[in-house]
This record gives C-alpha cells, sequence and structure tokens, in this order.
C-alpha cells in the first residue's frame, strides 16, 4: 500500500528527529509507529483476566485448599 499525506510543521519536525536519532527511512518509521500503536491498542482491549494471566499473578500463590472456609494458613 502506497500513503501519501500532508505533514504540518511540527509534525515534519519530530519525523526529521526521529529520522536523525534512529538512522531511518520515512518508510521505517512509519511501520514502526503502526506497530508501536498496534501493540498499545491490544494492550487496552485485553480483558482484565486476561491480563493478569499473561503476568502469571493469578495462581502464583499457595495455601490450604480450605482457606476460604478456615481462614487459617496451617
Amino acid at each position: 500500500m502506497q500513503i501519501n499525506t500532508q505533514l504540518n510543521e511540527s509534525d515534519a519536525s519530530k519525523l526529521a528527529y526521529i529520522q536523525q536519532q534512529t538512522n531511518q527511512d520515512v518508510t521505517e518509521v512509519v511501520k514502526h509507529a503502526i506497530d508501536l500503536y498496534y501493540q498499545q491498542l491490544q494492550v487496552k482491549h485485553k480483558k482484565p483476566l486476561a491480563l493478569l494471566e499473561q503476568t502469571g499473578f493469578i495462581g502464583c500463590g499457595e495455601a490450604e485448599p480450605n482457606l476460604s472456609v478456615t481462614g487459617s494458613y496451617t
């Protein structure tokens, strides 16, 4: 796909800075920006349970099977 766009002075300046810092051409900068934005959106749309499962937080504790009934760790 070919993209043709106009950038205002501020955005053109930011693009030039990114290119200067990364030594990438415009195509590579745009591809990277799309990847980053895509990843951010994917995280925002994950359900909280999926995020907790991904971190390994759920199921990481150990206790007696009847802890919720007895309230005791022994």
